[in-house]
This record gives structure tokens, sequence and C-alpha cells, in this order.
């Protein structure tokens, strides 16, 4: 069985072009400091909305093949 990879929530949301790469780089950044879930430090910088973080995280959910436990 090979190895798999989920989608990254971050580069989801910019594929969808919710955030911009700086947006996600600055992101990421914090996160490395504070240890807080991406999605919320997007929705705090106000680049975008827990809406827009739940479609994302369900598309990652969605790609996940059925015997992933992940």
């Amino acid at each position: 069985m090979g190895t798999y990879r989920r989608p990254l929530i971050g580069l989801i949301l910019v594929g969808q072009c919710k955030i911009t790469i700086e947006d996600l780089d600055d992101a990421l950044g914090e996160q490395a400091k504070t240890g807080r879930r991406l999605g919320e430090i997007l929705c705090g910088m106000g680049v975008t909305n827990a809406e827009d973080i739940a479609d994302a995280l369900q598309m990652q959910a969605d790609a996940c093949p059925e015997d992933d436990p992940a």
C-alpha cells in the first residue's frame, strides 16, 4: 500500500482563492510561534471565515481514502 498524504488546509484555501500565499505564510509563521490551529489564526487575521474553514476541512476529509484513519 502506498503512502497517502491528505491535502493541506492552507493549500486548499489558496486553491479556492479564499486566501493568498502571503496570508498562508503569515499564518504558518504565527502557528509555529503559538501552536494555534491554522483556521483560527486565519479567521483572526480577518482573511477568511469559519464557513470557508469548514468547507476546506470537509474537502480534506472527503479526499482521505476510506481505510485511512487520519
